[in-house]
């Protein structure tokens, strides 16, 4: 077989074709891979370690979860770090200083469901790691809301179920995370690279800072006109020109050997509709498994397409337990009948008055299954033009009386 060409192969091979099994670590060398032999041990999890033997003796290692090593002053480790205390025969065939491949997980996170600090591939425990450590990270102070996180990590952990290509059913968590960051990375940029990977946003309220995801969410309230200052109500439509109806996402695939594969997702109707493609192209990095980006892909496609109406106006106490991400039942004076929208914006004018901003809402987008029906709801029997129209008169009148 081909992957008894060289170990490089046949690691790559059993990190290819495992459920979760990574091979870990060896030593390079010149022989056929006859002599590995899988030794099981336990780390951050179970992992196949692989050792090679040498012509006149053996390659042997110790692996350290964190603790220091004696010489720890003179070389200047860190403390939690896992590191190798490695042992060489010398040989024919090993001689000098050898290179030495390992394949890591990664970084522990404190995950606050279990109190520990364990190896996760959970985007909202990874980013809360991120934004509090004050070495690599943001280092962030002014306080997160925990239950925010708790919840957007169960979410992403949720098992969903899967057809394969090859028509098998599979499953696999919601969300993962498999990310590797730069040490020039802008805190930005690195945020939006966990939060692109879960379809996740940060929202800041009453001084703290909490984790939404895009999802299906119980409505919160109910706003009528009399609840809605008058003249403060409008409402409008993103115009199919700001509208991407291709989404190209890049990944890294370890069924391609960890290379960078394109995952596209098109919305052929509004490419009919509209006698045009408009593309937009973004890398899903800390993404590895080509289903979870197809639902990522499919999500921006339906809320651009189904979701493309705003609105804003302002209230008054009513708004003060809402926050971005609730989603809010709208009626105005028949003209729409308990239209739903999500929050995405709320600002206090100073007047004892908030400013509200949503966009629309259907709960029929976040369904898992790849290519599940959408059934859009009507709430008006106006044109949109219509609809502003009315909206006009009824302010007039309101006025005028």
């Amino acid at each position: 077989a081909q992957y008894e060409l060289d170990i490089g192969s046949l690691v790559s091979y059993i990190n290819r074709i495992g459920e979760g099994w990574m091979a870990f670590p060896f030593a390079s060398t010149n022989r056929l891979p006859h002599d590995i032999y899988d030794v099981e041990e336990e780390c951050y999890k179970k992992y196949t370690a692989m050792k090679t033997d040498n012509a006149k003796g053996e390659t042997s290692y110790i692996y350290h979860d964190g603790d220091l090593p004696e010489n720890c002053n003179e070389v200047g480790s860190y403390k939690g770090c896992a590191w190798l205390d490695m042992y060489f025969t010398v040989s024919d065939e090993l001689n000098g200083n050898p290179n030495i491949d390992t394949v890591l997980q990664g970084r522990k996170v404190y995950d606050t469901r279990v109190k520990e600090w364990i190896f996760s591939t959970n985007p909202a425990m990874c980013l809360r790691d991120f934004l509090l450590n004050d070495v690599f990270g943001v280092g962030w102070s002014g306080g997160l809301d925990e239950e925010s996180f708790v919840e957007a990590a169960d979410y992403c952990d949720e098992e969903i179920e899967y057809v394969d290509a090859d028509g098998d059913l599979q499953k696999r968590k919601r969300y993962e995370l498999n990310l590797i960051l730069s040490e020039q990375e802008d805190a930005e940029d690195a945020v939006s690279k966990f939060l692109s990977a879960c379809c996740g946003y940060l929202v800041r309220y009453r001084g703290v800072i909490g984790m939404r995801i895009e999802k299906a969410t119980p409505v919160s309230y109910h706003f009528t006109e009399n609840q809605i200052i008058k003249d403060s109500f409008s409402i409008s439509q993103i115009g199919l020109d700001e509208t991407p109806n291709r989404y190209v996402l890049s990944i890294i695939s370890p069924e391609q050997n960890w290379r960078a594969t394109r995952c596209i997702v098109e919305d052929t109707a509004m490419q009919e509709a509209t006698g045009f493609i408009q593309e937009e192209s973004f890398d899903l990095d800390g993404v590895t498994s080509y289903q979870q980006a197809l639902r990522i892909g499919r999500l921006y496609r339906d809320l651009n397409t189904v979701c493309n109406k705003l609105v804003s106006f302002s209230t008054a106490s009513q708004a003060m337990h809402l926050q971005p991400g609730d989603v809010i039942q709208v009626s105005y004076y028949k003209a729409i009948e308990k239209m739903p929208f999500r929050i995405i914006s709320i600002k206090e004018e100073g007047n004892g008055t908030f400013m509200i901003e949503g966009r629309e809402y259907n709960a029929h987008i976040y369904s898992d299954e790849i290519g599940a029906a959408i059934h859009a709801e009507k709430y008006t029997l106006r044109s949109l033009n219509d609809f502003n129209a009315r909206i006009r008169l009824i302010n007039e009148q309101e006025v005028n009386s």
